[in-house]
């Protein structure tokens, strides 16, 4: 079969249509890409607002240092690749409640609570919070010694004073 001129113009017109599929595709996965970096960059904000918010709520993991020198972010008293979703939310918080206390030397608020489970892997609402620090107290497993101040039944009576 010749190559006619007729030929060439239809494999030029499929080149061409071909092309625009080719460079809309691309237009596609830059603007995929701008809205990933935008999402990154989102996250990055948010994961210092996180950061910011611990070292205002937890000093001293601000002031935790790694083997290296650098700081590590996480306190040693607040191991925060520990995985506290596989206990209970009751058993979680009262964790919560004595590791805050034995960390800051004074009782721990339903936000601090909220703040250290979130760290450790839970996403409990103030409600479930509230229900279970309710729960612990007349289980006699902590004590509430003000209002939103909850400690360890040992400290409670150091806290009152």
């Amino acid at each position: 079969m010749p190559i006619t001129e007729e030929v060439l113009a239809e494999l030029v017109q499929d080149t061409v249509a071909a092309r625009r599929v080719v460079e809309q595709r691309i237009r596609d996965l830059e603007s995929q890409i701008a809205d990933l970096d935008r999402e990154r960059d989102e996250l990055l904000k948010e994961e210092e607002g996180h950061k910011l918010a611990l070292a205002r709520l937890f000093p001293h993991a601000a002031s935790a240092t790694s083997p290296s020198g650098e700081s590590s972010g996480q306190s040693p008293l607040f191991p925060i690749d520990e995985d506290l979703s596989r206990i209970s939310r009751t058993d979680a918080i009262e964790k919560a409640v004595h590791a805050i206390n034995a960390a800051e030397g004074r009782p721990a608020s339903p936000a601090e609570i909220e703040d250290y489970l979130s760290n450790h892997h839970r996403s409990d609402t103030r409600d479930q919070i509230g229900a279970a620090l309710s729960y612990l107290r007349v289980s006699d497993r902590i004590q509430r010694v003000g209002r939103g101040q909850w400690a360890p039944l040992s400290n409670a009576a150091e806290e009152a004073s």
